[in-house]
């Protein structure tokens, strides 16, 4: 299947849900910056996403190819024992908020994070609606150090023409360009699985789901 492409998507910031989420204070200075400057955030912000679909072939406890491309990860091998298929993904808020004179850093960096975070959902609907993905699971490269950034070539050669495609580019060290830009498989499994059940980076900004200690020992133990 060839690429699906999303460029630009539409967005809608919900400053309410967002500051409840992410424990932003309704008193404060930050949340009042973000409603101040939402509506123009929102007229100038540009997401973008690109999809592909993408055979599994399971090769044992620590190896999982996917695509023409093979991982060494025994994360990897365990959540996608049994998955034949998965869309390999990369979304970013883009660069367009730099443009805005905004009163802090903190508050541009906060609604290109709501961006990635509303751009993101709009794709998981996206597949739920047209491939029936009822239960989201979500593998990202450099979150966990069993599948760190350093495969993020790969997953790009699996995807195929994503900087020309959305304009993300990978740096020396693999990170993404702009910042607030995400790689990641998404399979549909019997739960929702988010690798931030594995991740002891407690406060992390982007965290949506509390660390599991007894999901991290029975993988890596």
């Amino acid at each position: 299947m060839e690429k699906i492409v999303f460029n630009p998507m539409e967005i809608f910031y919900d400053i309410e849900a967002f500051a409840g989420d992410k424990n932003i204070d309704p008193q404060s200075e930050v949340y009042s910056a973000l409603l101040q400057w939402a509506p123009a955030a929102e007229k100038l912000v540009k997401p973008r996403a690109v999809i592909k679909w993408c055979t599994v072939k399971d090769l044992g406890d620590d190896r999982v190819q996917v695509a023409h491309k093979i991982f060494e990860s025994h994360l990897l091998a365990e959540k996608l024992k049994g998955i034949e298929r998965v869309f390999a993904t990369v979304v970013t808020a883009g660069d367009e908020l730099d443009a805005l004179e905004l009163p802090s850093d903190e508050v541009r960096n906060l609604l290109k994070y709501a961006a990635l975070r509303e751009a993101r959902a709009a794709v998981d609907r996206y597949l739920k609606d047209h491939f029936s993905f009822d239960h989201m699971g979500r593998l990202n490269p450099g979150s966990l150090p069993d599948w760190p950034v350093a495969n993020n070539p790969a997953l790009f050669e699996i995807i195929g023409d994503v900087t020309e495609t959305i304009g993300v580019r990978l740096t020396e060290k693999n990170y993404m360009q702009p910042g607030y830009s995400v790689s990641e498989l998404l399979f549909s499994g019997d739960e929702d699985y988010d690798n931030c059940s594995l991740c002891k980076k407690y406060d992390c900004l982007g965290r949506k789901v509390p660390f599991d200690p007894e999901a991290y020992e029975q993988i890596f133990g």
